[in-house]
């Protein structure tokens, strides 16, 4: 699997103002319910919330990466959004959020999970990583940035 598989031009969005982490993982489900990749929003959404509720899922270092299982899903995506400014997503350092990876499997995914879960960590773990994320100042940039990486 790759990330062009996951992940489509149509799912990021960047420097997005949001007020909280609801609203912009509200964006984000909107964005892979227009691309045709989840069946209903409110259940996938609430799968999201359920799992954010067990334990936050802000990794620390401006990024978080919420997710959830649902039967709603079409087949294992994920949508992208860059925050400016950050918001407060409960990150164990404190700092605010300002990358957002949601990710969507089917109930069944588990093995997709895991690898888009890899794909995420490598993508921001590199050096240099998350800032060339955050510099991205548009969705076709963000998106050719994240594939050819």
């Amino acid at each position: 699997m790759r990330l062009a598989d996951v992940l489509s031009e149509k799912c990021i969005c960047v420097q997005q103002p949001c007020q909280s982490g609801l609203e912009a993982l509200r964006r984000l489900t909107g964005l892979l319910a227009d691309a045709g990749l989840i069946y209903s929003k409110s259940e996938f959404l609430l799968s999201v919330l359920t799992r954010e509720e067990q334990k936050p899922t802000a990794l620390g270092l401006g990024v978080a990466v919420p997710h959830g299982r649902s039967a709603a899903v079409r087949r294992p995506c994920m949508a992208l959004m860059t925050l400016t400014p950050g918001i407060d997503y409960g990150a164990p350092d404190g700092l605010p959020v300002r990358l957002l990876f949601l990710l969507a499997t089917p109930p069944d995914a588990a093995d997709a999970h895991l690898q888009m879960l890899a794909m995420v960590a490598q993508l921001v773990g590199s050096p240099g990583g998350a800032d060339r994320i955050l510099s991205c100042t548009s969705e076709q940039e963000l998106y050719q940035l994240c594939v050819t990486s």
